[in-house]
């Protein structure tokens, strides 16, 4: 990705680009096996809901219902608490797929916005408002990330990270670099 997009700024910028940062950028490969490679959950905290009309419309809209069982398993987190909940039919293969479809659909039909958080002390900190409900979610093991894919196209947005949120400052500095 690195060498296509220096390769497109040659073609537009022709001798600038030999000054340019973008030459040398990097593009890193990451063996999947690796131990030190961990997948971390991203959180969701849906804000400006109503978290008694949301954990509601969640059991009426996917059976989500109190408990650990089979199924998609993940905790709801508001100012009030903390409630384990299985959906125990998912049509989803993964549960922060199921998740994020209800979410989706919810805001889309009765308002709110979804913020995804990394880590939980995160999304407990921000549900100390009277409008939200965060949800913490199991994370993917890398085992299964193939086997995802197949079942269930491409992954949802913001299925896991790799590492911690502090490990995540590349970001900002690959983008200075266009």
């Amino acid at each position: 990705t690195a060498k296509a997009h220096y390769d497109a700024l040659k073609e537009r910028l022709g001798e600038a680009a030999l000054r340019h940062p973008a030459r040398y950028a990097l593009c890193e490969l990451e063996n999947l096996h690796d131990p030190a490679l961990v997948f971390e959950p991203i959180h969701r905290v849906a804000f400006e809901v109503d978290p008694a009309r949301l954990l509601s419309a969640m059991a009426e809209t996917c059976g989500a219902r109190p408990g650990r069982s089979d199924g998609h398993n993940f905790t709801a987190v508001t100012r009030d608490g903390e409630t384990e909940y299985t959906v125990p039919r998912p049509e989803e293969p993964l549960c922060v797929g199921t998740l994020q479809k209800f979410l989706d659909r919810f805001c889309a039909d009765e308002g709110g916005r979804i913020d995804y958080i990394h880590g939980e002390d995160a999304v407990r900190a921000l549900t100390r408002r009277a409008d939200a409900v965060g949800f913490l979610l199991p994370g993917m093991r890398k085992e299964d990330l193939f086997s995802a894919v197949v079942r269930g196209g491409v992954l949802p947005r913001k299925t896991f990270s790799m590492g911690e949120a502090q490990d995540k400052r590349f970001y900002v500095e690959a983008r200075r670099i266009r």
